[in-house]
């Protein structure tokens, strides 16, 4: 026997998301409005989805027609048939019919009837995949033009229950068939009739390897219309393993594959919470936002849930980058979208949410969150990205038993959270620590990221990213605490990161196959492979910049990953130029500074990533300061760095990169003091309400007037100086932020010989 390719393991009940998805149609029905909806519906659902409307309406909804014919295809009699007594019912009531990618004449039949739609019954075309919505789309335009809604059904992604044992025969019989079968395409549709029953039977470990193999195969065989459908399929099964698993990451990597190379019509949201991709867009794989969107607009826009798909990636991409004026615009396109789901736009409410915190709305940031956290534990959905924006805010805010509480009961909750979520929470919550001035806690959080029973921190990429980059800030912000365990433990989570390339065993194929095969080019599942090849040089960079050990071959790795990074994955190339800038410029290699800066620039420019681009300026600034450059090259780089942060519009975005750049200025270069620069962003902190930076502001601005008063002898800077620091060490007792307190304390006695205070 053989299992058709296109079954998938999934059983029959809907989720509560669908339910509100198919709130617009319920709502049409029980006013007794006429509507024309197209379902994509898988069969199995169907039940559930005719039974759910007809409860919520309380109007009768008879079961589809499925046709007559062997294999229940509809006929182009029979569905003139049904159109011609649908338009000839009662406004009232409702007829529904499955149409099928088996009969294309019948959707040609109903393009050419599509005038019987007008009028009558409210009628609900059910459609049982992907290929039979395009294939509608392109047989009866008109007609598919009438819709009043088209909605998806998701439905449970558990596989069936089973009952007995593995069926030996029948493995073997596919496992023979996939063996002996020739060619790649042929060995990849063998290859997912065999993963498909090893799924339905429970070895979801042993689906998976299969499907990788068949990959490794028929990615070098160009992207013809038969390999790129086997890729797709292979790409959908994949993604339905991660999610069944709860690797979300995993997920969305291979629907944003198969959307790449099936013309993006593969609905990249079909099998995971639009919450859960925003948490993902703010780990490094969100940097491929820009390709997918174009992929996506490049395809039929016309189509709402294409365009939605398109303006949703553009938007988390455009926040990512610091692009806040056009994530602003595309937001507002957006919510003018006739047909988004509740689900649809509480996703866009979370990522208004995001936008509001990167320009420093804090108040109207804190409100939506107060607003739309209520309305979701009300309906029993997931919340846990929403109380991580809503911790990460009040964290900002100085708000830190707050923030803890609600890090704590994210990381601590025994449903719900997502993984990513608690891995967020227990990064966001080891940060407190930091700003408490209690890094052994971070240590201990960070050394035991999950409670007992969750998945380890191994199987998930993008959460060793974060546990890693954590590790790298503990060091940065505390260098007396730099002893060799720590930076052990941080070397172990960069390598634990580094395993994720070298344990997947088939990236040397794929690295081979995109090499062998140009006109196909790098991206996907490949390229995001190959990204975690390039992350561990990126934070044994910053850790270098930390800990100031292994500075020159932290510089050979960088440089040699900016030359891989052009080639094969060029978003990230801004984030690593501005790490190798930063090393060659405290190690006052001048020489090496333009070549590592201009590709980052120029690519920064070019693609929008704005927050990079004016990171990148500042350094190009600091290296004039420090004479590196001609001291008369200073005013155009300054111009253009105050346009490139007017271009980001937000205010949080360009009083970071204002305090930043002051506090590395040196103070005896009249043209480029660092004064006005720390009272604008002072100014700017004190109105967004960020205490945090305010004292950061205060205490840079007392180191420079006390270098004033020491090259100076003048009492008013001296008496600044104290004013300041004294401003800063209030701020953080306040806010219990006491990092930092030992040394304003210790500043402050050598000015004014105050004797030192216990926290």
């Amino acid at each position: 026997m053989t299992l058709p390719a296109e079954s998938l393991p999934i059983a029959g009940n809907i989720l509560v998301r669908d339910e509100l998805e198919l709130e617009v149609i319920v709502q049409s029905l029980a006013e007794r409005r006429r509507m024309v909806a197209f379902l994509l519906c898988p069969p199995p659902f169907l039940p559930a989805v005719v039974a759910h409307l007809q409860s919520e309406s309380g109007v009768h909804i008879p079961q589809p027609i499925l046709g007559s014919t062997p294999g229940a295809v509809v006929t182009p009699v029979e569905l003139l048939a049904f159109l011609t007594e649908a338009s000839l019912a009662p406004t009232g009531q409702v007829r529904c019919i499955q149409l099928q990618v088996a009969a294309p004449t019948s959707i040609k039949a109903l393009n050419f009837n599509r005038e019987k739609l007008r009028r009558g019954a409210s009628v609900l075309l059910f459609l049982p995949d992907e290929e039979t919505l395009r294939l509608v789309r392109r047989l009866a335009p008109d007609a598919f033009s009438f819709r009043d809604e088209l909605r998806v059904v998701e439905g449970d992604l558990s596989p069936p229950a089973h009952e007995g044992n593995l069926n030996a025969e029948e493995i073997q019989e596919l496992q023979d068939e996939w063996e002996m079968a020739d060619g790649p395409i042929a060995r990849g549709n063998a290859a997912i009739a065999l993963a498909d029953v090893l799924s339905i039977h429970g070895d979801d470990e042993g689906a998976a390897e299969i499907l990788e193999d068949a990959l490794s195969e028929i990615l070098p065989m160009g992207s013809s219309a038969r390999v790129t459908a086997v890729r797709s399929k292979i790409y959908r099964r994949l993604a339905a393993i991660h999610c069944r698993e709860g690797q979300y990451l995993g997920a969305a990597e291979n629907l944003v594959d198969a959307a790449r190379v099936d013309d993006a019509s593969v609905t990249i949201y079909r099998h995971v919470d639009l919450g859960e991709l925003g948490a993902w867009s703010t780990t490094p794989l969100g940097a491929d936002h820009t390709k997918v969107a174009e992929a996506l607009q490049s395809a039929e826009v016309a189509d709402t849930s294409n365009l939605k798909h398109a303006l949703f990636f553009s938007t988390q991409s455009s926040i990512q980058r610091g692009d806040l004026s056009k994530a602003q615009t595309y937001l507002q396109q957006l919510f003018q979208l006739p047909t988004l789901s509740t689900v649809d736009r509480l996703a866009l409410r979370l990522e208004q949410v995001r936008l509001a915190m990167r320009q420093g709305r804090f108040a109207e940031a804190e409100r939506l969150l107060d607003k739309h956290i209520g309305a979701l534990e009300m309906e029993g959905l997931p919340n846990s990205t929403w109380l991580l924006e809503w911790a990460h805010c009040a964290a900002l805010r100085g708000e830190l038993s707050q923030a803890q509480r609600l890090y704590k009961r994210i990381s601590d909750a025994v449903s719900n959270p997502s993984y990513l979520s608690r891995i967020g929470a227990v990064d966001g919550h080891a940060r407190l620590y930091l700003l408490a001035d209690e890094p052994a806690k971070a240590v201990l959080l960070l050394s035991d990221p999950l409670p007992p029973g969750i998945r380890p921190i191994t199987t998930e990429d993008g959460a060793a990213y974060v546990i890693a980059q954590s590790w790298v800030d503990l060091v940065a912000q505390f260098p007396r605490y730099s002893a060799p365990k720590l930076e052990r433990a941080v070397e172990q989570a960069i390598e634990r990161l580094a395993m994720l390339h070298t344990l997947d065993k088939h990236s040397a194929e794929r690295r081979e196959a995109y090499t062998d095969a140009p006109t196909d080019p790098p991206g996907g599942e490949w390229a995001q492979t190959y990204w975690y090849h390039l992350l561990p040089s990126l934070l044994r960079g910053k850790l270098a910049l930390a800990t100031g050990n292994s500075t020159d071959a932290a510089i050979q790795n960088l440089q040699q990953a900016l030359i891989d990074a052009a080639r094969v994955w060029p978003d990230v190339v801004p984030k690593l130029a501005l790490v190798l800038g930063e090393l060659l410029l405290k190690s006052r290699r001048a020489g090496e500074l333009t070549k590592a800066l201009q590709p980052g620039r120029a690519y920064a420019h070019e693609h929008s990533f704005v927050e990079e681009e004016a990171g990148l300026q500042s350094l190009q600034l600091r290296a004039i300061a420090l004479g590196f450059f001609p001291k008369d090259t200073w005013g155009k780089e300054y111009t253009s760095f105050r346009e490139t942060l007017k271009r980001t519009n937000g205010q949080r975005i360009t009083a970071e990169k204002l305090l930043d750049l002051a506090l590395h200025l040196p103070n005896n270069v009249p043209m480029c003091t660092p004064e006005p620069l720390l009272k604008e962003a002072l100014e700017l902190f004190t109105e967004m309400g960020m205490p945090h930076e305010r004292a950061r502001c205060f205490e840079g601005l007392g180191d420079f007037y006390d270098a004033a008063a020491a090259s100076s002898h003048a009492l008013s800077n001296l008496s600044a100086a104290v004013h300041h620091y004294k401003e800063a060490l209030q701020i953080r007792k306040t806010y219990g932020m006491f990092l930092h307190v030992r040394e304003l304390e210790k500043k402050l006695e050598k000015l004014t010989r105050v004797p030192r205070s216990n926290h």
